[in-house]
């Protein structure tokens, strides 16, 4: 498969545009609000200075009606994730991502994404644990042992299970100068990367925790790959036909979620090469999902999945 230069022309203009969008008006809903370009679209809930308007209650009914959780139902498991009997989350969005949909919820500057289905509370920020973050106290081992302590803590299980950290570092963001440790663990299946994901990111000059994600699912798909990682690696190269490789950066096999609920084993292929521009060349690296029952290549562009599009690689 071959991309035509008025494609790349497009998709060019594509990112310019989304850039001058995004410095405009960083608070974007489930999408990148930590600057990190090293951590891609992860699904921050953060409030910001400016909440989003509330929801009416018939909003919530007609968005929600049809799952077995309610928005009270929403709001005690928020009390009792928190410890806080007392305390009133708001309910101001219903969002969906292609793992589920959720109730969104604030508590003073912290938020809460609360699954409709199961009443999972599977992404948190506390806003208030980023105060007093500018000097770095905490070292990379305390910080991930704080971090492993804390998914104990809420993920069922998170001991006996086999997991892969596939990303961590400490990241200073750029409209605050504010730093905080990142780690991201994903559960592994023999060898396959599943879709189970735990997130965790905290201070790193008091060790609170700032960020928490824990998406458990089930995998109901065929781990055997159909075609070789040979043969991933030649779709990729042809995918990509305008593009000079240098060398392969990474591989391996994934579980992708794509809208609904639907997963697929893909080989995730990575390669660094040179981009060329109207006589300008630059290093750069492209990703491509290819099907491993039916060899189908897709960029990471092409589509919305889950979870390469938001923790990166």
């Amino acid at each position: 498969m071959r991309i035509s230069h008025w494609k790349l022309i497009l998709f060019v203009a594509v990112c310019c545009l989304a850039f001058v969008g995004t410095a405009a008006a960083f608070q974007v809903n489930w999408t990148l609000t930590k600057s990190e370009s090293q951590i891609p679209n992860v699904p921050s809930i953060e409030l910001g200075d400016h909440p989003q308007e509330v929801l009416h209650p018939g909003d919530a009914t007609m968005a929600s009606g049809q799952y077995p959780i309610s928005p009270d139902d929403a709001k005690n498991r928020i009390r009792a994730y928190t410890g806080q009997p007392d305390i009133d989350p708001i309910l101001y969005r219903v969002d969906g991502l292609p793992i589920g949909s959720y109730y969104r919820m604030y508590v003073n500057a912290s938020q809460y994404a609360v699954n409709q289905q199961t009443g999972d509370i599977e992404f948190v920020y506390m806003g208030e644990n980023r105060a007093d973050a500018k000097t770095v106290n905490l070292t990379h081992d305390v910080a991930i042992a704080a971090a492993k302590d804390y998914a104990k803590q809420k993920f069922p299980g998170f001991e006996t299970r086999k997991w892969e950290l596939v990303r961590e570092g400490l990241y200073t963001s750029w409209w605050d100068d504010s730093n905080q440790y990142w780690f991201v663990w994903r559960e592994l299946s023999g060898d396959v990367r599943a879709p189970s994901v735990v997130h965790v990111s905290l201070n790193a000059h008091n060790g609170k925790i700032i960020d928490y994600w824990g998406v458990d699912r089930t995998i109901n798909v065929a781990l055997t790959p159909k075609i070789s990682l040979s043969e991933a690696l030649e779709t990729s190269e042809d995918y990509y036909s305008w593009f000079q490789f240098t060398g392969l950066d990474d591989e391996y096999l994934s579980v992708i979620t794509q809208p609904t609920n639907v997963q697929t084993l893909v080989y995730n292929v990575k390669m660094n090469g040179v981009e060329h521009w109207y006589g300008y060349s630059w290093p750069w690296h492209v990703i491509t999902f290819v099907n491993a029952e039916n060899g189908e290549p897709h960029s990471y562009w092409e589509s919305y999945y889950w979870p390469e599009d938001w923790i990166g690689f």
